[in-house]
């Protein structure tokens, strides 16, 4: 695998990281390109927080979208569009280090 495109442009200090990436506090934990997985952790600091003193659920989509593979070329180029996310979460999040661990989605063909 070729460590090219914009992921690997911020990884390898060629390029500022997304601004997204910096808001939600994103740190790269793990990569495997040969395997499609990818482990990363967010920051989730008290902007996040909802009137209920929980994070607002947006901000935990956002987290699981960040640790996609495919943001780092580490799955099929074909399955690069996504036009659904469903997220499941507890309801219950509050401030702290977060993990998520993405995973390339095998192919239906």
């Amino acid at each position: 695998m070729t460590r090219e495109g914009p992921f690997w442009d911020a990884m390898e200090g060629r390029a500022a990281p997304p601004p997204s990436a910096v808001l939600l506090g994103w740190e790269l934990v793990s990569i495997d390109p040969d395997a499609g997985t990818i482990e990363v952790a967010f920051a989730a600091t008290a902007q996040f927080l909802n009137p209920a003193g929980v994070i607002q659920g947006g901000f935990v989509a956002a987290m699981l979208d960040r640790a996609d593979p495919r943001h780092a070329g580490v799955s099929h180029p074909a399955s690069r569009t996504t036009t659904s996310r469903p997220t499941s979460h507890p309801a219950t999040q509050t401030t702290g280090w977060r993990r998520a661990r993405g995973e390339r989605a095998l192919s239906r063909r």
